[in-house]
């Protein structure tokens, strides 16, 4: 993988991280029985700046794709979709009770631990 592939995979990675992050900050800001509207304003506030972050990144990731080789078909039916492994994150509330994680799926939709999940989207280095 070349250099420019590598910084755009890292930079997209931040900014997944930072969005899954300011996510995390809203919900928590409107909790209830802990309910943070100060917080919530910063969070919304910095959701405006990823937003524009997340714009700028996908047009950089369009410019790397190939523009030859992209065919979109028509209509897509289940047999010409790739299945892949998946994660998923959640968030409940439930009176003063707020829980969240994440959940593993394999490409068939069967829930996997994350250690599964790992294995299977391990990719060799270069």
């Amino acid at each position: 993988m070349n250099m420019e592939l590598v910084k755009l995979r890292q930079s997209t990675q931040e900014l997944y991280n930072d969005i899954d992050s300011c996510i995390t900050e809203l919900i928590n800001a409107r909790t209830p029985g802990k309910k943070d509207e100060d917080g919530e304003r910063k969070a919304l506030f910095r959701m405006e700046g990823l937003m524009v972050a997340a714009l700028q990144q996908l047009s950089c990731i369009l410019d790397a794709l190939p523009t030859d080789t992209v065919l979109i078909p028509s209509v897509w039916t289940e047999e010409s979709i790739k299945k892949s492994s998946s994660m998923c994150s959640w968030a409940s509330t439930d009176g003063d009770k707020f829980e969240h994680g994440e959940k593993y799926y394999d490409a068939d939709g069967n829930e996997i631990t994350k250690e599964e999940y790992e294995a299977l989207v391990r990719r060799p280095t270069d």
